[in-house]
């Protein structure tokens, strides 16, 4: 009990300092590689570390978050697949980091079957991540929580309104970072499933309001803030605005993180209520 009094204390800046120093790595690592240089710490993809720790910490959390429900339940299903997806999501960022630190990722003119490998292990963990979090709204909604109001179904509406622009602008400018067929056949999901992660934070940032406070509607703040960082660095590489992509691409980089600090902020709720019953 100590030991998760302790965790509870001190990770949030641990975290945040953790998608702090994933963003920066991904910038440096971009900038160091556009020059030529290849030093250990960034070649290709090497900042893929922290997100593997990211989404390690996210499956840690999620199997303990999905202990608090009954077997069979709703959300203990939620919370599996939540812990599913930050599994895809470490095995992905495994891999890519693997095949940057030999010479075999998209930019060695020779990319091995590990990158379209890890970007099917990505595709699966959004997917599983949408699922868990629509999973996650149903047994709210069925206690009443969560009713959308008008500026809650404006928010939804502009969200969905970014994936047809953003299929229209891809086409316009043929932009794409992969040439391999089977990335480009992944990356077709992005916009409806990042913006499906948007949509279904605006709809848990409602249940969280409604419970007016306390760390799960923090959680789901987090997930808010997910999906809308995700969706920011998809739509800006399709603007001609240069160097002020950097953030937002740093910033959708090490968004995984935000994940983790949703399933924290859930988690510390099972703290509280184990300290609650020994207390």
């Amino acid at each position: 009990m100590n030991t998760d009094k302790t965790t509870s204390r001190f990770a949030p800046a641990l975290l945040w300092a953790g998608f702090l120093l994933t963003a920066v790595w991904a910038v440096a690592v971009r900038v160091m590689l556009f020059q030529g240089a290849r030093p250990f710490f960034v070649r290709p993809f090497a900042f893929g570390a922290g997100l593997v720790a990211a989404n390690v910490l996210t499956v840690w959390l999620s199997m303990k978050v999905a202990r608090d429900f009954a077997p069979g339940s709703a959300l203990r299903r939620a919370w599996r697949m939540m812990a599913w997806a930050g599994a895809f999501g470490a095995l992905r960022y495994g891999a890519m980091w693997f095949a940057g630190l030999r010479g075999l990722g998209l930019d060695s003119g020779r990319p091995s079957p590990i990158v379209p490998g890890a970007q099917v292990a990505a595709l699966i963990s959004v997917v599983l991540l949408l699922g868990a979090l629509v999973t996650m709204r149903a047994p709210f909604a069925r206690l009443g929580l969560g009713r959308l109001r008008w500026a809650d179904w404006a928010a939804v509406g502009v969200l969905a309104a970014t994936v047809p622009v953003m299929y229209l602008l891809r086409e316009s400018a043929r932009v794409t970072s992969y040439r391999l067929p089977l990335l480009l056949a992944v990356q077709q999901f992005d916009p409806v499933l990042i913006a499906g992660c948007a949509i279904a934070g605006v709809l848990l940032l409602r249940i969280g309001r409604d419970l007016e406070g306390g760390p799960l509607a923090i959680s789901f703040r987090y997930v808010m803030l997910f999906g809308i960082v995700r969706l920011l660095a998809l739509l800006v590489v399709l603007f001609p605005i240069g160097a002020m992509a950097a953030p937002f691409t740093a910033a959708g980089l090490a968004s995984d993180w935000l994940i983790t600090m949703a399933v924290f902020c859930r988690w510390r709720l099972t703290v509280e209520a184990r300290e609650y019953r020994e207390g």
